[in-house]
């Protein structure tokens, strides 16, 4: 975020709780487009915690206040019943993190993104739910605001690739895993369909690459309760400008 607010790149991708504060405190940057609009972590926790209410009480390993992966655990308590005051939250990080912590038994659960999320299930650990069902701006293009006009016909070109290769990753599975294979280095076979079939389904990338508004909305509400309250005023729309994906639909 500071290297697009500075000019020393045209774009990025990243999620919108990167991209929301950042407005809030003046920077003229915007979504062009969404690549991911749901959520994508799931809470594990020990193998002998098989129910949510086994869960109360006990230490819950998660991120800073405000961060994606503290959403996401409240996000996940709260499809379980519970609140954050039901556990005892640690805030330690992201799932590199936090998949040690799991393993050491330093916690009795956290909140994983892929591939953690896979390594906790074939490994046994109890998944207690997933939020893949959750609207949230996930990682979208990020421009500067006076740079779409000046480049619009650049936008353009990146999100009509961008739309094909997402297109693309749904019709020509081998090509897809050929290409994950090459860019992560990771020639696990079973992490690699895993992979293709988390993002095959829901959540999956966004086809029509549209921002979401229930995303942002849902993001704005939560920096609003915890470390942005000016967030509260704000709307999804100012988040997003939608002029090149409609270039692109015409």
């Amino acid at each position: 975020m500071a290297a697009l607010v500075a000019g020393e790149v045209d774009a990025v991708t990243m999620s919108a709780p990167g991209l929301i504060p950042a407005v809030l405190s003046g920077a003229k940057v915007t979504f062009i487009a969404g690549l991911h609009n749901k959520m994508i972590f799931s809470l594990h926790a020990q193998p002998d915690i098989r129910s949510p209410a086994q869960l109360r009480g006990k230490i819950v390993g998660t991120d800073r206040p405000g961060t994606p992966t503290d959403y996401g655990t409240r996000v996940a308590l709260e499809k379980m019943g519970l609140k954050v005051a039901d556990v005892q939250p640690l805030s330690l990080g992201g799932s590199v993190v936090l998949w040690p912590a799991l393993k050491s038994r330093q916690v009795a659960g956290v909140t994983l993104a892929p591939p953690f999320s896979f390594r906790a299930d074939t490994e046994g650990y109890s998944r207690l739910v997933d939020t893949y069902d959750r609207p949230y701006q996930n990682t979208g293009v990020m421009v500067r605001i006076d740079q779409i006009r000046p480049r619009a016909d650049t936008w353009l070109r990146l999100l009509r690739a961008l739309r094909q290769a997402n297109l693309r990753w749904y019709e020509d599975p081998k090509l897809a895993m050929f290409v994950m294979m090459k860019y992560t280095k990771q020639s696990d076979p079973d992490l690699l369909q895993k992979t293709y079939d988390f993002e095959t389904n829901p959540p999956g990338f966004t086809k029509d690459l549209r921002v979401s508004d229930a995303g942002l909305q849902g993001m704005l509400d939560f920096l609003a309760s915890t470390v942005r309250p000016e967030a509260a005023k704000a709307q999804p729309k100012e988040f997003y400008d939608t002029m090149i994906l409609d270039r692109l639909a015409k």
